[in-house]
């Protein structure tokens, strides 16, 4: 009896993965993680925004408007005094608006803060009563 060496005849293929299946799971994966996403579900608050113009003729002058300076977290000024956001937060809450109500709030900030607390303040304005809420900030700032 003689013996065969089947492994010399059959082609040795290498036994390694193909990479264009792997690359597909992941593309799958990747979309539905993103379309499973909260963020996709959340809901945003909206702000209004004025037309942006450059030059020392541009100023904006109106008596019905609240004047808010963000430095951080716990620096808000507003109203003359300076807040903390939990305080800023509690006085929106229970904000008495006075006779000639000012409609408008101006929030000065810079990148110092986050958006999360510039999104809480301009939350709590919209209930305090402030129907429009713009945002100034200097360019080298953002």
């Amino acid at each position: 009896m003689k013996l065969v060496k089947i492994s010399e005849r059959v082609s040795k293929h290498d036994a390694s993965p193909d990479a264009v299946p792997l690359f597909d799971i992941l593309l799958i994966a990747l979309l539905l993680s993103l379309l499973s996403s909260h963020y996709i579900l959340a809901e945003g608050i909206s702000i209004d925004a004025m037309p942006v113009q450059d030059g020392p003729d541009f100023a904006l002058v109106d008596a019905s408007i609240d004047v808010l300076n963000a430095k951080s977290q716990t620096m808000i000024i507003y109203d003359g005094k300076i807040q903390t956001l939990e305080s800023f937060l509690r006085l929106m809450g229970h904000r008495k608006p006075p006779a000639p109500r000012p409609e408008t709030l101006l929030i000065k900030t810079d990148k110092r803060v986050d958006s999360q607390t510039l999104l809480s303040i301009c939350e709590a304005a919209k209930k305090g009563g402030y129907s429009k809420i713009l945002i100034a900030t200097r360019k080298n700032d953002i």
